[in-house]
């Protein structure tokens, strides 16, 4: 007997929890199963939240026979079950969540664990039964389309209804729509589904928000919906028989919290696996898939993801972080480089700097070297027209000489009256014409520099430093190459300002020679060899590349003055020439078998005797 009162009073209280789930309005606090009585202090009490569900349901009548279930794994006095408030924070002293998907994703962080989830015939796959509905009134012949729909007034069951709500928008956002404003207002029923369309028929709302299934539930307890008019209805396969506009999801569920130890757990799945399926094939399964509906909720940034619209610098970097890392990469990246460009700036600055104070060293050098070059140069010429003055004017002195000395023995024969008159300008005109003479000996003398010993030099290091000179002088792009005697047997007689000049003229005269060639070498060389005579000798060797001379220009090169440049009087060869010959040696031309000039200048090797350099 008491068995039996306590089953009534059981079904008499998940009838009262039925009755209130359908209510308006319901407290947040409100006990839809209470301890039967004083519990049992030696077992676990348990306390079970009831999200609000919405009637009519095909699948409600597996709740008493849950609460009926979990009395029993408990004890009757250790079990209550509470309507959950929707506030996340209740979920701390509870122990089991009954709710939709939409309950059980919304609260990731407290640590939440599906349990059981409901199944039937009429949905045998637990992720695929929950589903939302469209409708407005058939009368509405401007509402057909998703495009008719826009910025029409909408109502719904609440702001947190999973089929009355939720999926419906994450619908909307599939089909490229921003939920958020594609109604201009939203109305909500309290999780009362029924009162959608009432609000539908009163014009409250133009579009209505419904669970999949409830028009068929309540076309099957005999309410008249012919006046309902689906919308945007989805073909999901035919062993759906209700009209959804969405995709389906996983039906209600079952969760434990961390506070529910995992004995418990095991003892509630096994009760609930167990119990025998209700009329419709209700009974409790494993969900498999919660991944669409958090996929869902992720794309409309409610439930779990409504931190989503709440800007912070946590929520920026959870979303843009690969960016933030590459912008942070680029900006490190732009200060390495700014420093990288200043240092490569300032290196190359100082470098430019340094060139710049080199080119200076450079012209400077070449500048002091062609002063030198043109010291040698006049001082060649001078001497070249000493000795052209001396050598031309000597013979008209001696011939006047010889005549006077001839009328001074006329005169001694005829003995004239003015004989002594005569004798006076004659002497005079003898003694003028031997100081002449005597002035140009000593000119002549001063071209030769006769009297003047030479030194005992290397004919190696005054070639090298005429090239040098010439190199740093920057004459010509060309530089003149060297090759010299190994040792030091290249001894000569010799003054080396002369010697240097004779080099540096065949060689500037071979510079001019290549300047017009492709590719253009000129190079000097110094080797031993012996004469005709067999006495040894040093030859100096200026060769080139440059066009090869016809026979006639080839003999033009003994004359004392002649010159294939325009502005040119010759000098330079007689100059040359002169100065060989001075050194006691001989300067000879050779002609190339194609092309090129070479010009030698053979000079005596030194026997280390002072007398020979006179």
């Amino acid at each position: 007997m008491k068995t039996f009162l306590r089953t009534l009073t059981l079904l008499c209280l998940c009838v009262l929890s039925l009755s209130a789930l359908s209510e308006e309005s319901v407290s947040p606090s409100e006990v839809l199963v209470k301890p039967f009585g004083r519990p049992d202090p030696n077992s676990p009490f348990i306390t079970m939240l009831v999200s609000p569900l919405a009637r009519p349901n095909g699948q409600e009548d597996i709740i008493p026979q849950t609460f009926r279930a979990l009395q029993e794994v408990f004890g009757p006095n250790n079990f209550r079950a509470v309507l959950f408030s929707g506030n996340p924070e209740d979920i701390k002293d509870t122990d089991l969540v009954l709710g939709s998907t939409g309950t059980y994703l919304r609260m990731p962080n407290k640590g939440l664990r599906d349990l059981a989830t409901v199944a039937s015939d009429l949905h045998p796959d637990p992720n695929k039964a929950e589903g939302s509905l469209f409708v407005t009134l058939k009368s509405r012949n401007d509402i057909n389309t998703l495009e008719d729909m826009k910025g029409k007034r909408l109502a719904a069951t609440g702001p947190n209804g999973f089929a009355g709500h939720d999926l419906a928008l994450g619908e909307l956002a599939q089909r490229g729509q921003d939920p958020d404003h594609f109604f201009s207002s939203e109305i909500y029923t309290h999780y009362d589904m029924p009162a959608v369309l009432t609000k539908l028929r009163n014009n409250q709302a133009d579009i209505g928000i419904i669970r999949n299934c409830l028009l068929e539930n309540l076309k099957k307890q005999g309410d008249n919906v012919d006046d309902i008019k689906p919308l945007l209805v989805k073909d999901v396969g035919e062993s759906e028989r209700c009209l959804t506009s969405t995709d389906l999801y996983p039906n209600w569920t079952i969760a434990a919290t961390p506070r529910l130890s995992p004995e418990l757990s095991r003892r509630v799945v096994l009760k609930l696996f167990s119990l025998p399926s209700n009329p419709g094939g209700l009974h409790w399964t494993v969900a498999s898939d919660y991944s669409g509906a958090d996929a869902m909720y992720k794309q409309i940034r409610r439930g779990p993801y409504a931190y989503l619209r709440e800007w912070n610098l946590k929520r920026f970097w959870d979303m843009y972080w690969p960016w933030c890392l590459l912008g942070l990469v680029l900006l490190a990246t732009g200060i390495a480089h700014n420093i990288r460009t200043g240092y490569l700036v300032e290196k190359r600055t100082r470098q430019l700097r340094e060139s710049f104070q080199n080119q200076r060293r450079l012209e400077e050098k070449a500048r002091r070297a062609q002063e030198k070059m043109a010291s040698l140069q006049k001082t060649g010429v001078v001497g070249q027209m000493s000795l052209i003055v001396a050598h031309e004017l000597r013979q008209p002195l001696s011939a006047i000489s010889g005549y006077l000395h001839g009328i001074e023995r006329l005169l001694d024969q005829n003995n004239p009256a003015n004989s002594a008159m005569l004798s006076s300008g004659i002497g005079a005109i003898k003694s003028q014409a031997k100081t002449a003479e005597s002035i140009l000996e000593k000119v002549r003398s001063y071209a030769r520099k006769k009297g003047q010993p030479r030194s005992l030099l290397n004919a190696n290091e005054i070639v090298l430093e005429a090239v040098n000179t010439l190199n740093e002088a920057m004459l010509s792009p060309t530089k003149v190459t060297f090759s010299g005697l190994k040792g030091r047997d290249d001894k000569i007689w010799s003054d080396k300002t002369e010697l240097e000049l004779a080099v540096q003229n065949l060689l500037k005269n071979a510079l001019h020679a290549v300047s017009s060639e492709k590719n253009p070498s000129v190079s000097v060389s110094v080797h031993k060899e012996k004469s005709s005579g067999g006495s040894p000798r040093i030859a100096i060797s200026v060769s080139d590349n440059g066009p090869r001379l016809s026979d006639e220009a080839f003999e033009k090169l003994s004359s004392v003055l002649s010159s294939s440049k325009i502005d040119g009087l010759g000098l330079g060869l007689s100059i040359v020439r002169l100065i060989v010959e001075n050194h006691g040696g001989q300067l000879e031309f050779f002609r190339g078998p194609e092309n090129g000039l070479k010009a030698v200048i053979f000079l005596p090797e030194a026997d280390e005797n002072p007398g020979s350099s006179e």
